[in-house]
């Protein structure tokens, strides 16, 4: 897929200089594309979200990342709409992708599968920022 090539390498270009970059942009990414959810919901994801064990592994969207007037990002425990809760198969690329990060992964308070760079919840407004950037003089623009 084009769209996770263009991603992958503004993730992983050493020559960027300025804002720190997301290293797990890419992952989300995946995610996006394996869900179709918002990233609200992508970014409420928690581990116990997530079967790994399951013959086809699966992944629950039950929440959603809210900001209201400025304040700090909490996650409401039900996503945008009632037909947004749901559990789907996940395609063995995003299968692969939630492997990897549960091997790696880190410990982190609210036991989101995408925390902030300080294992906080993180922001819908920072992850769209990142995203743009990613996307710029791309294609998917």
């Amino acid at each position: 897929m084009r769209l996770r090539k263009v991603t992958r390498e503004w993730q992983d270009d050493a020559s960027h200089q300025g804002r720190p970059r997301a290293s797990d942009l890419f992952d989300v990414v995946d995610i996006f594309l394996a869900t179709g959810a918002r990233i609200g919901e992508v970014l409420a994801i928690r581990w116990k979200d997530i079967d790994l064990q399951a013959k086809l592994p699966t992944i629950t969207i039950s929440g959603t990342v809210i900001v209201e007037g400025g304040r700090t990002a909490y996650r409401q425990e039900h996503p945008k709409t009632k037909a947004g809760f749901r559990t789907m198969k996940l395609p063995q690329f995003a299968a692969e992708t939630l492997k990897r990060r549960c091997a790696a992964e880190r410990p982190n308070p609210e036991d989101m599968l995408f925390p902030s760079s300080t294992g906080t919840l993180r922001s819908p407004h920072n992850f769209r920022r990142q995203w743009r950037d990613a996307r710029a003089g791309s294609d998917y623009e």
